[in-house]
């Protein structure tokens, strides 16, 4: 992935060095509720393995979300591939904050920056 950038966010690949702050958002039962259950050290560890994975095997991933001025980790936001849904492999877009930087525009600023980044880089429709 060429670095995405926004007006105050810069996007990068998922690294293990992200463990600590993708568990704070992956422990916290209110930054969970609409995305799956609370995941364990082990579970959070192997979430990014899967992302690394998934750049390797399908091109993309879900992205470290960084403060641009500060490079300080706020959350992720990128694509994760659901296998079997209804019999289809779907494209999901997917996204977490930590707590303190909800309500700030950062969800919809990354997402529709990322969907614009993939429908023209990876030519997807949907």
């Amino acid at each position: 992935m060429n670095m995405l950038t926004t007006e105050r966010l810069q996007f990068r690949k998922i690294e293990k060095d992200d463990f600590k702050e993708l568990h704070e958002i992956f422990n916290d039962d209110e930054a969970m509720r609409y995305i799956c259950n609370v995941k364990s050290e082990q579970e959070t560890l192997d979430w990014i393995d899967g992302a690394i994975k998934s750049y390797e095997v399908n091109i993309f991933g879900p992205w470290a979300v960084l403060l641009k001025n500060t490079k300080y980790f706020i959350g992720y936001c990128g694509l994760y591939l659901q296998k079997d849904i209804d019999g289809v492999d779907e494209i999901e877009l997917l996204y977490g904050y930590k707590k303190q930087y909800w309500n700030m525009g950062y969800a919809t600023e990354s997402t529709q920056n990322i969907y614009r980044y993939v429908k023209t880089e990876f030519k997807m429709n949907r």
